[in-house]
């Protein structure tokens, strides 16, 4: 998406609409109570991006190679 466009260009999905995207973890993190993090890093536009998910936002189980 680009940042720049006009407010009303920024909002061509529907909200609610299901969207995924590709990445690898490349790092994770254990809370003191147990809880982990994965740092996922995909690419954005000519950029890659290193983002923190929990696993319920990962969608509850990465797919396996």
């Amino acid at each position: 998406m680009n940042m720049h466009a006009p407010i009303a260009r920024q909002h061509e999905l529907p909200l609610g609409e299901r969207v995924s995207l590709s990445g690898a973890v490349v790092g994770t993190s254990r809370f003191p109570g147990g809880g982990v993090t994965y740092l996922v890093q995909f690419r954005r536009e000519d950029s890659v991006v290193n983002e923190w998910f929990s696993l319920a936002d990962l969608g509850g189980l990465a797919a396996s190679a």
